[in-house]
């Protein structure tokens, strides 16, 4: 798995925090290496959040060689929230370069 696991937070339109929100959230292999078709990614790939940060604990990718991005979604809006334009914050662009099972 990652060494360092991302963690996404549920930012209203002014760009904070929206800490009431507990909305599922969804990693993906948003890029991976041109001809890739064996990629995934593996771990508990679906977290809900606490406080406004969904926090993700084993997430991992296997595939050839080649740098890959995790993607985040969100379906609907996040529960418990009374922010209609609450937006998904990736504290950080996530990329993986290597080979074999992270």
């Amino acid at each position: 798995s990652f060494v360092t696991q991302p963690e996404v937070a549920f930012n209203n339109a002014s760009g904070n925090l929206a800490a009431n929100s507990t909305g599922n959230v969804k990693a993906l292999i948003a890029r991976a290496p041109t001809g890739s078709t064996s990629h995934q990614i593996y771990g508990d790939a679906t977290v809900q959040a606490v406080d406004g940060v969904a926090r993700f604990a084993d997430l991992g990718i296997t595939g050839p060689t080649g740098t890959y991005t995790v993607g985040v979604t969100s379906a609907g809006e996040a529960s418990g929230s009374d922010d209609s334009s609450l937006l998904l914050h990736l504290d950080a662009g996530l990329s993986y370069t290597g080979s074999g099972t992270t």
